[in-house]
């Protein structure tokens, strides 16, 4: 007799998934150069920008990361990208006297930033900028000044990348470089009512310029009123933000690379962000200010309208 023998058949079936370690679906430009941008390849990522040197009563931007960076989701019928700033980890050299934040795709979040923030969530083929600006609350009545050089960490996140359903996850550090050196006030009054101070110094002989301001005759007196909402009495002082020229550390840069602009306050040179001291006293005040045109060393100085802009930034002394 045959006996039949059954023996039980186990198919054990194994499946491996190779979780990448960034999602390659995510492409990210340089606006600058027009290159990529590994912005979830590097785990620390320094980014230089410039600094604005805007300042006018309610949000100052400093920076705008949308301004340097676009990104896309390079195979949307397979993958949604996302990205997101994680809480808690926005840092800035801006203390709290500034009411410093970030908008994000619109919307503004006021330090400290406690909750994880969306920045990103890709489905389509198209290029999104990178909608992250940094930004503060100016104040209508005289506040704290900060000076921040070229060069120094102006900013820092953490942005956490993940795709779906790859599954690939990246967390990566930003540090933001200050490109230019920059001066801040939590608080400022009314400088000249609000508007422009425009220095012109109309039809210019180019064999009359010279390169000291003493002997300069293109030079322009100005008023500049100063008034506060406050009626309050306030000893200040008034930073010039501004680039120096090439030739002179001293003069303010103008689009000619041969001519610049110094600032005199009752006969003292102001250099770009030195600063002098001054009053508001029942909430107004004003400075005489002197704007006098040098050159540079060259003989043949380059002919053609020029311009020049600096600002002028009040905080408490």
């Amino acid at each position: 007799m045959i006996k039949r023998v059954f023996i039980p058949l186990t198919v054990m079936l194994f499946v491996f998934l190779l979780i990448p370690g960034k999602a390659l679906a995510f492409s990210c430009i340089d606006k600058r150069d027009g290159k990529a941008f590994d912005a979830v390849g590097q785990r620390n990522i320094d980014v230089t920008v410039n600094l604005s040197p805007e300042i006018m009563i309610g949000d100052v931007v400093i920076f705008d990361l949308a301004d340097y960076f676009t990104c896309m989701n390079t195979i949307p019928n397979r993958y949604v990208d996302y990205m997101r700033l994680n809480a808690g980890s926005y840092n800035t050299t801006l203390d709290a006297s500034f009411n410093s934040g970030l908008e994000i795709k619109g919307q503004r979040y006021l330090n400290p930033i406690n909750s994880s923030v969306n920045v990103f969530e890709l489905r389509d083929g198209n290029w999104h900028d990178l909608e992250v600006k940094a930004f503060y609350q100016l104040k209508n009545s005289p506040g704290k000044g900060v000076y921040i050089k070229a060069g120094a960490v102006v900013a820092s996140m953490q942005f956490y990348k993940w795709s779906v359903p790859a599954g690939g996850v990246f967390t990566a550090n930003w540090r933001i470089i200050a490109a230019n050196d920059a001066y801040y006030t939590s608080g400022t009054c009314d400088i000249n009512d609000g508007h422009d101070i425009d220095v012109d110094f109309g039809l210019i002989a180019r064999d009359q310029l010279t390169q000291s301001a003493g002997t300069s005759p293109f030079r322009r007196g100005i008023t500049v009123p100063y008034r506060c909402k406050d009626n309050s009495d306030w000893p200040i002082k008034l930073t010039l933000s501004a680039d120096a020229s090439n030739f002179s550390a001293s003069a303010i840069k103008t689009t000619n690379p041969d001519l610049g602009v110094e600032l005199y306050h009752q006969g003292t040179l102001i250099k770009p962000f030195d600063s002098v001291k001054s009053q508001i006293v029942n909430g107004v005040g004003s400075d005489d200010f002197n704007f006098v045109l040098v050159k540079s060393s060259k003989k043949d100085i380059a002919t053609g309208p020029f311009s020049g802009s600096a600002v002028l930034v009040m905080s408490l002394q």
